[in-house]
């Protein structure tokens, strides 16, 4: 910060600024990944597809805290599925925006969310899970997206 103009005026100008330096220290090890699996793979036209979407926390010994989960599912029975339900064992996930929302998973726990959809026309889908963010963040976000990300 720096003091740009004062009334009267300052007499002092060595006193005129003032800086802070804040080191971040991220910790070592953490790591989060996402495993997707779709119960009835090979749908005919009007069967329901549970997706289950596990996310782990197998971080070396920290509690990861406010992890963002995303899960869209395409809506609409011409371009892709019919949103039946969905169950989070563990945080919240809205529909409507495709977002899971993991309050704290600590060392190896688990949370699971299972989207139940009908499939309405002939064709091929895909659906993908991939983590947001985290606290701490998990570094395999930009160097193994592979873990961080799961589709069938």
């Amino acid at each position: 910060a720096s003091l740009s103009k004062s009334f009267p005026a300052d007499g002092n100008d060595s006193n005129n600024t003032s800086s802070v330096t804040i080191s971040l220290d991220i910790p070592e090890g953490v790591d989060l990944t996402i495993e997707k699996t779709a119960v009835s793979s090979r749908p005919l036209v009007g069967d329901e597809v549970t997706f289950t979407i596990k996310v782990t926390n197998e971080s070396l010994d920290d509690t990861v805290i406010d992890i963002r989960v995303e899960d869209i599912v395409t809506l609409g029975s011409d371009d892709g599925f019919v949103y039946l339900s969905h169950q989070a064992l563990k945080g919240d996930y809205s529909q409507e925006t495709g977002l899971w929302d993991i309050p704290a998973l600590a060392k190896n726990e688990e949370a699971i969310l299972e989207i139940v959809v009908q499939v309405p026309n002939p064709g091929t889908y895909s659906n993908m899970a991939r983590i947001l963010s985290s606290s701490p963040t998990c570094l395999l976000y930009t160097s193994d997206a592979a873990n961080e990300s799961s589709s069938v």
